[in-house]
């Protein structure tokens, strides 16, 4: 009974590593609406964490990232790399229609290395 004790704790942990996945997490509203999406980001960084809301001016997608123009308030805008690479293909086609679209209010989260840089973000949430 008690070698099973040990091999029993093996076997959970094994199931629970085996749970994790590398995929973002959406989070769709009651009307099928992509209204978030985190973990898009792999692991934690050594930059500081930064967080931009404001309007979506302006959506570069190339095969991998898409380079998102948000227009904070009438004077500033900034520049957030979101990462592609984690997203579900289901998913992709969601993320452009419903949620990172022209004049839609979303929040970004992510890493900054430099200021003057993009950043990278690890979620996108819309905001109303």
């Amino acid at each position: 009974m008690t070698k099973l004790l040990p091999v029993l704790i093996l076997a959970l942990a094994g199931f629970a590593f085996s749970q994790t996945d590398e995929r973002a997490i959406p989070a769709y509203s009651v009307n099928d609406k992509l209204i978030g999406l985190s973990n898009l980001y792999g692991g934690l960084s050594d930059c500081s964490v930064r967080s931009v809301s404001g309007k979506v001016k302006d959506v570069d997608r190339a095969a991998d990232r898409a380079v998102v123009t948000i227009k904070i308030d009438k004077k500033t805008k900034a520049k957030v790399i979101v990462p592609l690479g984690r997203v579900a293909d289901a998913d992709r086609k969601s993320l452009f229609r419903h949620l990172i679209t022209k004049n839609n209010r979303i929040r970004l989260s992510g890493y900054a290395c430099n200021a003057e840089e993009p950043f990278s973000a690890f979620s996108v949430d819309r905001v109303y």
